[in-house]
């Protein structure tokens, strides 16, 4: 579990380069980038987080 658990959060990392280029998008004035990048940052940390969850609710079902 604690290796799943350690990728959810080495995928969180990547959300870290979607804002990046998100505001690259903002520095160089191109909104279709900017909404690009926010809409694949908006849903891939829903994703994860969604992930957590189920990760979480599944290890306490195994421990009952």
């Amino acid at each position: 579990m604690d290796k799943v658990r350690s990728t959810i959060r080495l995928l969180a990392l990547f959300s870290i380069y979607f804002i990046y280029k998100a505001i690259m998008g903002v520095i160089d004035d191109n909104t279709n980038e900017v909404t690009i990048w926010s809409l694949i940052t908006f849903v891939y940390v829903i994703s994860l987080v969604i992930a957590y969850f189920v990760l979480t609710r599944w290890e306490k079902e195994q421990k009952i």
